[in-house]
């Protein structure tokens, strides 16, 4: 009987791995957040409006925390993860939340949402109007699986700012 079990969570452990790399290779169209952004990370700082903002370019929101929340999504990432990650990545998705005009940076590590917008980049479709929501229930102890819920494309997200 532990035969029985040895087995099956090595064929557990090879399907997780083969849907890692599946996933590591669908996201790898998603661009390299690069190190060495300065210009960006100045033009950031220079365009804050309140003393309080001035901290902007290293405060990230988790997707977690913008379950529900509206965005349009201007442009995507992908860093490598210092967490005990199966990806060992995660994507930082730039851009605007549509319910306070705030300019934010979301980090996220859902496979689902990962993949989503991987195909967004890959088709040229940003920017898209997006909203985060649970794909299911999370295990005990962990975060719910979260994906991307489209509410339009590039074509029209730029008319998509004015609506929340």
């Amino acid at each position: 009987m532990s035969n029985v079990k040895v087995v099956k969570s090595s064929v557990e452990h090879d399907v997780e791995q083969s849907r890692a790399a599946a996933i590591a290779r669908a996201i790898s169209c998603i661009p390299e957040q690069s190190a060495g952004d300065v210009e960006d990370l100045i033009d950031t700082i220079m365009s804050v409006e309140r003393p309080e903002d001035l901290d902007r370019p290293w405060r990230k929101d988790s997707a977690r925390d913008l379950i529900g929340v509206t965005l349009r999504v201007d442009s995507v990432t992908r860093s490598p993860s210092t967490l005990d990650s199966k990806i060992g990545q995660y994507v930082v998705v730039r851009g605007v939340r549509l319910d306070t005009s705030e300019t934010v940076a979301v980090t996220t590590s859902s496979a689902m949402i990962m993949v989503q917008l991987a195909r967004a980049v890959q088709a040229g479709w940003l920017p898209i109007v997006a909203r985060i929501v649970r794909a299911g229930d999370g295990r005990p102890g962990q975060s719910p699986p979260l994906r991307l819920e489209i509410v339009s494309t590039s074509d029209h997200a730029d008319s998509s700012t004015a609506a929340g």
